[in-house]
């Protein structure tokens, strides 16, 4: 019996490759959805060993609680201050809001000027893990087709 004149008018190897590709899609879709999930839980903070070199070697501060863009005086405020922990886990904030897959802040970003504070980050020789993160977060904003 040949697969083509079962039905009338249905063409089984294009059904077929219809519903291949369908649950392609629903599986790919369901991995995504997944890793998102992973990527944007909390995770606990990392401890922070200070070891009298001022902190540059120690990693990036893991924040605890999420922040929203309506807390994006507060994070600039904090960027602004001269404690460069501070610095560091509102950048760190920034960084990760703007990793989201779906939907990043990135006009919200720039809108609030923290693109040139980012920018200034990049120069501090200093300290190493604000660079970084700066670098990461202006990576970030360059990738979007915004």
């Amino acid at each position: 019996m040949s697969s083509k004149g079962v039905k009338k008018g249905k063409d089984l190897e294009t059904a077929r490759n219809r519903r291949q590709t369908t649950s392609l899609s629903v599986r790919k879709d369901k991995r995504e959805e997944n890793l998102s999930k992973r990527r944007n839980a909390s995770v606990a903070a990392a401890p922070v060993s200070d070891d009298g070199a001022g902190g540059t070697n120690a990693p990036a501060p893991v924040p605890k609680v999420t922040k929203k863009i309506s807390d994006f005086p507060e994070m600039m405020a904090g960027m602004q201050s001269g404690d460069t922990k501070m610095q560091i886990e509102n950048l760190v904030y920034f960084r990760r809001m703007l990793s989201a897959e779906k939907n990043p802040p990135v006009q919200e970003c720039i809108d609030c000027g923290a693109v040139p504070i980012f920018v200034q980050f990049l120069t501090r020789v200093d300290d190493k893990t604000l660079q970084f993160e700066a670098a990461w977060a202006l990576t970030n904003i360059a990738s979007t087709d915004r």
